[in-house]
């Protein structure tokens, strides 16, 4: 919503310089949920059209009025250049690298330290939360956490429970998987169990809904 100031800017014909990033456009984020070859239409999509289908035209326009108006505007890859460039009406100027480089900043033992402490938290709370009901072996457990907007397939929130339980990937369920069904799967009899039976795997989403916590 910042973006309000870049046309306005344009408008006032004021003597500053604007710079306008997209890492994804609000209508892409919107119409990649519901449809899964969504780039593969994207070159026949009417971006007024679907913009009021999903009740966030004002946004949209905000969003390409301030594309349009902006001195330079950039996006961070191929994907979003070609997204933006046909739902937006404006080809980005520059792809921008996406994210840091942290391997100029890394201290490995700072990491090490800080690595072992927030294990020691974790653990912490696994056994508050499972041990009252059973226990198992904290050494030869590994947690995998993913985290973002609840956006089920954007933010790969279905790929990990897949992953995690096989005959979600066999059913091809686009819906969040009941968290009920899950704990069903205690018991080792999966594949993925039986070649890990040794080791217990923890799994937390974490997102703007109730957060289902499940261990295999």
């Amino acid at each position: 919503m910042a973006g309000v100031a870049v046309p306005r800017i344009a408008h006032l014909k004021l003597p500053i310089a604007t710079v306008f990033t997209t890492h994804a456009t609000l209508l892409g984020r919107y119409m990649a949920s519901d449809h899964p070859d969504f780039y593969s239409h994207l070159p026949f999509i009417n971006p007024d059209q679907e913009a009021a289908k999903y009740n966030i035209y004002p946004r949209f326009a905000i969003e390409r009025a301030a594309a349009h108006a902006s001195t330079v505007f950039t996006t961070v890859s191929e994907v979003t250049n070609y997204e933006a460039e046909k739902l937006l009406g404006r080809m980005p100027d520059m792809i921008l690298p996406n994210g840091l480089n942290i391997h100029r900043f890394a201290a490995l033992h700072e990491f090490q330290n800080l690595h072992r402490q927030y294990k020691e938290t974790i653990n912490e709370f696994v056994m508050g939360h499972f041990f009252p009901a059973y226990t198992f072996d904290l050494d030869q457990t590994l947690y995998l956490f993913i985290s973002g907007r609840y956006e089920y397939r954007n933010k790969g929130m279905d790929l990990l429970s897949r992953r995690c339980i096989p005959e979600l990937a066999a059913e091809g369920n686009a819906r969040p998987p009941d968290h009920r069904r899950l704990h069903r799967h205690q018991g080792g009899d999966t594949p993925y169990q039986r070649r890990s039976a040794s080791v217990a795997v923890d799994v937390q989403r974490t997102a703007k809904k109730p957060a289902d916590i499940f261990r295999k």
